[in-house]
């Protein structure tokens, strides 16, 4: 069943990705952006306004928690990351051909290994290691000659990195916030009221 999911998931972010360079074809990345920052964040809106307003949504998964300074700060923060992010995987992805954007994206884990190597001193076992390897060398094989310091490239590496570095940071104030039976951490929900 979880397989299943997981193939379905990965169909839909291939579809996703073929739509938004479609999207990104004639058009501009900020505009584009924009559109997508908007509506994506348009399906959130009845979740935030009934969190904030009614008792409805409590002990759910839709709930919105709210927070202070201190869990907002490290939201601003993310929402900079992201932002960057975005912005430089667009142009990369407006400019270059699925097929080289695709593998580029797929070492953002090794960027969030990185991370949590670095910043929380986490540590690997021997068989972690040995699938880090295959990934690095498979991205190696993948893109062989391919891979040229050409400043699309370096854009869609840039939001590679910036995406790797947000994914990092949904861990850094971890436990920073008591609020009710739970923690709140700004990962809990895309906006905290």
């Amino acid at each position: 069943m979880w397989l299943i999911l997981t193939f379905l998931s990965a169909a839909f972010l291939g579809i996703y990705d073929s739509l938004k360079k479609k999207a990104l074809k004639d058009n501009a990345v900020i505009p584009i952006l924009f559109l997508n920052t908007l509506f994506s964040s348009l399906i959130f809106l009845p979740f935030i306004i009934m969190s904030g307003t009614t008792d409805m949504l409590n002990g759910s998964i839709f709930h919105v928690g709210s927070g202070g300074w201190e869990v907002h700060q490290y939201i601003i923060l993310k929402a900079l990351i992201v932002l960057s992010s975005w912005v430089l995987g667009y142009f990369g992805m407006k400019h270059l051909p699925l097929t080289i954007v695709g593998p580029i994206n797929a070492t953002r884990p090794v960027m969030v290994l990185v991370g949590a190597l670095l910043f929380f001193g986490e540590r690997l076992n021997v068989w972690q290691w040995i699938g880090v390897l295959l990934a690095v060398v498979s991205f190696r094989q993948e893109r062989g000659h391919r891979l040229q310091a050409r400043p699309l490239d370096i854009h869609d590496c840039g939001g590679c990195r910036d995406g790797g570095h947000q994914r990092t940071l949904r861990q850094i104030p971890h436990g920073t916030c008591e609020r009710g039976r739970g923690r709140a951490r700004p990962h809990d929900g895309a906006v905290v009221v």
